[in-house]
């Protein structure tokens, strides 16, 4: 399942569904020859997300979101979908080479400095007989920054399954959706300092404190002059916010929801009539997979009597998919309740983004499409 938190989709799978997710994305890459990006999302990425709108689109069309961090694992629970387990790309990345040794799915290592991604994947093939590494490489940043096509070059000559970046947040998600159309690579992962935590270099938390949800103390005593900043500024933000998105999606009245389609020419206009939520989500993903590439679609809210974080997350997927096919998604009537939500989840600037003709549309000056209106 998939909802809304301040802004980003989070999927609640479990470590185990996580890397049955990913093992299917791999064969649905290869088999579609896309690249699938991951995102690994943290609390410093939530902030991120809502400075920066190249982060929020980048996360909210990601193919799987992980829980990457506990205020997002607290949240999810306040808001009445819990995230079944937390799962970090340093949890991940470990875990996953498991699983790729017995299913021959090959990796790449890209980032991190000099000799840490050589070896990361030395000990992950030593604790792993089989497993596939298939290219390692550490680009400086001005190889990175001037986005060297060697780089790409010489991913596209190993052929991996998968591709590790270790570049730091933010930085390695933009890397990777800017060069995902090129990359050929079925599934593109940001890691962080995941290959530091694999060798050592950089020392987690003991299990017990992992487990009650207090690593983040234990990194702020380890690195106080670094993080304190980053953490003081996320305890002030996250309690506020996550109490307003709660309030305005909280329901407990009637699942009902009646979704009906109407077409002319290239437009598909589709019509809410009920509360849009956790239970009803699903007929409006139904829609969303008959409706073709590249169509300019319209949801028509005048009966919509509620939307929550799960109904949220799956408007947002329906906006994606016709962005990434060339159309685009307008709200059209939508009440001040409905519109109340969609502004405290943080995702009033990503549906005006998504309302853009693609020709028209440039990250750092949005377009000036009020939701609420079609063409």
């Amino acid at each position: 399942m998939r909802l809304i938190v301040l802004g980003t989709v989070i999927d609640t799978d479990d470590m185990r569904q996580t890397l049955d997710r990913l093992v299917e994305l791999v064969a649905d890459g290869r088999a579609r020859r896309i690249s699938h990006q991951i995102a690994t999302i943290n609390a410093d990425f939530l902030v991120h997300a809502t400075d920066d709108p190249e982060v929020q689109n980048i996360l909210l069309g990601a193919s799987h979101a992980t829980a990457d961090g506990m205020p997002l694992v607290w949240g999810s629970r306040l808001l009445g979908v819990p995230v079944t387990e937390r799962v970090t790309g340093a949890d991940l990345v470990p875990e996953f080479a498991a699983v790729a040794a017995r299913k021959q799915i090959s990796f790449y290592f890209l980032g991190a400095a000099e000799g840490v991604a050589q070896q990361a994947a030395d000990i992950l093939i030593r604790d792993n007989p089989g497993l596939k590494v298939v290219g390692v490489d550490a680009p400086t940043i001005e190889a990175v920054s001037s986005r060297d096509p060697g780089i790409l070059q010489r991913i596209s000559d190993a052929d991996p399954d998968v591709l590790f970046v270790a570049f730091g947040a933010p930085k390695q998600d933009k890397w990777i959706d800017q060069n995902l159309s090129q990359l050929d690579v079925p599934v593109c992962i940001g890691v962080g300092g995941t290959f530091d935590f694999i060798t050592g270099r950089t020392t987690r938390a003991p299990v017990w404190i992992r487990r009650i949800g207090l690593e983040w103390l234990h990194r702020l005593c380890n690195e106080p002059r670094r993080l304190w900043r980053r953490y003081f500024r996320d305890l002030t933000y996250f309690p506020g916010a996550f109490f307003r998105q709660w309030r305005a999606v909280r329901y407990n009245g009637p699942a009902e929801l009646t979704v009906s389609t109407s077409q002319a020419k290239d437009q598909i206009t589709v019509d809410l009539d009920g509360a849009l939520v956790q239970s009803t989500s699903d007929r409006l993903r139904a829609v969303m997979a008959t409706t073709q590439p590249g169509s300019f679609v319209v949801i028509d809210a005048r009966n919509l009597t509620h939307v929550d974080s799960v109904g949220l997350a799956a408007l947002v997927d329906f906006a994606v998919a016709a962005r990434k096919t060339g159309g685009s998604l307008v709200w059209e009537n939508a009440s001040t309740k409905v519109l109340a939500a969609i502004d405290a989840a943080s995702l009033t600037r990503f549906f005006r983004h998504c309302a853009a003709p693609a020709e028209d549309l440039t990250v750092d000056q949005p377009p000036s499409v009020a939701i609420g209106h079609s063409r």
